[in-house]
């Protein structure tokens, strides 16, 4: 029996990058994969139960990567957020 599904969020605009949502019942996560802000991350993650998100610009590399702050900001329109890859 089917219960869940896996959603591919297509190339994220400032670089060849990808991101998924995986969802079971009525609970869904979202996980970014190394990209700079762009508005369909933004949208990607709305209203997900769980958000695992990026955050390494503060190494220089802003177009592939988010910085802490906007993780956070991105992160702030799922229920949870967690950010990963971050470097302080």
């Amino acid at each position: 029996m089917h219960r869940g599904s896996i959603k591919h969020a297509g190339i994220l605009e400032t670089i060849p990058a990808v991101g998924y949502s995986i969802k079971y019942g009525n609970q869904r996560i979202v996980i970014s994969g190394d990209t700079g802000f762009c508005e369909r991350l933004v949208e990607f993650v709305e209203g997900a139960d769980l958000a695992v998100i990026e955050a390494t610009s503060s190494y220089g590399i802003p177009e592939v990567h988010l910085s802490i702050s906007e993780a956070v900001e991105i992160g702030k329109r799922a229920k949870e957020y967690i950010l990963i890859h971050k470097r302080n």
